[in-house]
């Protein structure tokens, strides 16, 4: 089988989804061939684009001519091929796929990770709800995702929410998770992991600061603890940083430290094994409660305890007490609870983070998530060569 990436999605460092996905397949045995132009210099920069209005978007007008241009001779370069894969917020690339020579026969499989709506109006309420710019992102998820043969999710709960809000037919979904790369997020060889006896117990936590993180739950969290043997490090920035900042100082959290600069892979890898809990997500809104984010899978791969919250995308891999420590979202009091708890034993520290390793070598390792994709696939093929057949 020979697999297409094609589009503007990014595939270097912070950019773990596509790069893992194609990795897996390669392990697989599935020969793939990179057609890809990435159109923005990060994330945020596509996200303020798309939230933007006309003027942004007239801006972006020469980087996509050079994108798409360059993706046409591309396509029209490229060897025999079985299928296609589109990356994240690769909406666009979709339409332009559609109208090459060939692209409109071609199996197509689109792997959004995320809801342009949900991301834009919900979680980064870059757009206000119920307005034109909201329902443009919306029309554009379920046109995007309705040119494809299959969309990918990362939860079976996220499947049931996509299927609803846009109207999606359940079969046009198949379900890969997350993963992280397993030769930079692995345990830690020949140095002690976690603390060291007698020391404060370290919590990490890293991320973008974006609601669904329930950030300020961790601050709460911090301030039932004052007077414990407990060190919290906040690794990231983003859109609720500087408030969060003023609320731990407001709190007199002298346990927090911040850590604003941006952190390489590996170093984020350093840090974890550093670290005797890290902490996933606890914001309370639907989107927090249907996705297994790629800092709780970071942990479980370095083999570091998981605290996260409790959710119907939780417990389809993971178990309280078990692999993982979970609970409630947005309650500081059972956050707090629950690190007193895992401070106080590092038998269960380490007993969560062995079977958490588990977890992410059976369900979320390049080689297992690259089998569930080369599944997918092989199916969507056969699939159309017996519509070819009928035809």
């Amino acid at each position: 089988m020979r697999v297409v990436a094609f589009g503007t999605a990014s595939t270097g460092e912070g950019y773990p989804r596509m790069e893992v996905l194609l990795d897996g397949l390669e392990r697989q045995g599935v020969a793939v061939v990179r057609a890809l132009r990435p159109l923005f210099r990060g994330p945020a920069e596509k996200l303020r684009v798309a939230g933007g209005g006309v003027g942004a978007a007239a801006g972006m007008m020469p980087r996509l001519l050079r994108a798409y241009t360059g993706l046409g001779r591309a396509w029209a370069a490229l060897p025999p091929h079985d299928a296609v894969l589109v990356g994240a917020l690769g909406h666009l690339d979709l339409l332009w796929l559609r109208c090459l020579p060939g692209g409109d026969r071609v199996p197509v499989v689109f792997d959004p990770f995320v809801s342009l709506h949900d991301t834009v109006v919900r979680d980064r309420r870059l757009v206000r709800p119920g307005g034109l710019k909201a329902g443009a992102c919306l029309a554009l998820d379920r046109q995007a995702c309705l040119l494809a043969d299959r969309v990918l999710v990362d939860t079976d709960a996220a499947r049931a929410r996509f299927a609803a809000e846009l109207d999606l037919p359940p079969d046009r979904l198949a379900r890969v998770y997350q993963g992280q790369d397993d030769r930079v997020f692995r345990p830690a060889e020949g140095v002690p992991a976690g603390s060291a006896a007698g020391a404060a117990v370290e919590v990490l936590f890293a991320g973008t600061y974006v609601p669904l993180q329930g950030i300020a739950t961790i601050l709460e969290a911090a301030a039932r603890l004052k007077g414990c043997p407990v060190r919290f490090t906040l690794v990231g920035d983003g859109q609720e940083r500087r408030a969060v900042v003023a609320r731990a100082r407001q709190l007199g959290l002298d346990s927090v430290c911040f850590v604003h600069e941006w952190q390489p892979a590996h170093a984020l890898a350093a840090r974890m094994h550093r670290a005797d809990v890290c902490l996933g997500i606890f914001g309370d809104g639907p989107k927090a409660a249907s996705v297994i984010p790629l800092k709780a899978v970071a942990a479980l791969a370095v083999g570091r305890a998981l605290l996260t919250r409790d959710s119907p995308a939780a417990r389809e891999l993971l178990a309280h007490g078990r692999s993982a420590w979970l609970v409630p979202p947005a309650d500081p009091e059972a956050l707090a609870a629950a690190i007193r708890t895992l401070a106080a034993q590092r038998e269960l520290r380490e007993s969560l983070g062995a079977a958490g390793r588990g977890v992410y070598l059976e369900h979320l390792s390049p080689p297992a998530l690259g089998n569930a994709l080369k599944g997918v696939l092989e199916a969507l093929v056969e699939e159309r060569r017996g519509v070819l057949v009928a035809v």
